[in-house]
């Protein structure tokens, strides 16, 4: 595949359609290569929407992506607040994805949400919706997923075997209220106090999400310190007595869960170059220093 600058999406007409005059494409918070296909998520759903890069559309600038499958998170993963009624579901806020050693990872943005007044709520309106602060339980969703290959596409699943090798979808233990890295990061003396803020006001607020080896990087919106911001290193691993739950292995001082890195300046981008290698990327734009947690 030859480097293109541009990628038309085109998705199902159904399943772009969100409701209330909303469509799939005008919120995609992510993008990640594997191969052929073209992964993509919406971050006010609960789904991974999969599009294929089409080799013979390639003009050499342009190309296109469609044939556009959607794959509901539910299906491989228990969500904190399971969708009941799909005009009233939770969003997972899907910040991240990566691909490493067969699965897909990905991240919710774990942030707490300050309802929005409207336009004509009035000053008493205004100040009631501004006081409402309330987590949406399925934003604490940190996971893999098995990912397998056929005719040159790849699909999720919630289990597979390559080479002898069990792989299971999983995700880190949690609650509606919270998982194993929000109660880690209580004991934070720089990150604790933003637990407790909504993330659009400098609380916490995952962004984007790295896998390199047995570790996962998390990159933080929020909160950024005095200009600081910061990327959480955490290596989750398979509950002994659940193939299903992840847990946090003590990887930081004193056999704490979580190590942290703070960057002076830190750039992200998700490259959506349609290379074969191409994958999210984080670009730091200084060399990073590690600061204990």
């Amino acid at each position: 595949m030859s480097p293109s600058n541009i990628v038309l999406l085109e998705f199902h007409p159904v399943r772009d359609d969100l409701g209330k005059g909303k469509e799939l494409r005008d919120g995609l918070s992510v993008a990640l290569q594997m191969g052929s296909t073209l992964w993509v998520a919406n971050d006010e759903t609960v789904s991974i929407e999969r599009l294929t890069l089409f080799e013979a559309e390639n003009s050499g600038t342009s190309r296109t992506a469609g044939a556009h499958v959607q794959f509901a998170l539910a299906d491989f993963l228990h969500l904190p607040v399971p969708v009941t009624d799909p005009d009233k579901l939770e969003e997972a806020d899907i910040e991240g994805l990566d691909h490493d050693d067969g699965y897909l990872w990905l991240t919710g943005s774990h942030s707490l949400k300050r309802k929005a007044p409207a336009s004509d709520d009035g000053d008493n309106g205004a100040r009631k919706h501004l006081a409402s602060i309330n987590p949406e339980g399925n934003r604490y969703l940190l996971a893999r997923v098995p990912v397998v290959e056929k005719d040159g596409l790849s699909f999720l699943t919630k289990t597979s075997r390559i080479g002898g090798r069990r792989r299971s979808a999983a995700q880190l233990h949690g609650t509606a209220k919270g998982n194993d890295l929000t109660d880690a990061l209580r004991d934070d003396e720089h990150l604790a106090p933003f637990l407790d803020i909504p993330g659009k006001d400098n609380g916490l607020d995952i962004e984007g999400l790295a896998v390199r080896g047995k570790r996962l990087f998390l990159g933080l919106r929020g909160p950024v310190l005095r200009g600081w911001a910061v990327v959480i290193e955490v290596e989750p691993v398979e509950d002994p007595g659940d193939p299903g739950i992840l847990r946090l292995k003590p990887i930081g001082p004193g056999k704490r869960p979580i190590a942290s890195t703070s960057c002076s300046w830190v750039a992200w981008a998700f490259e959506i170059c349609v290379d074969k290698d191409a994958t999210s990327s984080f670009l730091p734009a200084r060399p990073c220093n590690w600061m204990a947690p």
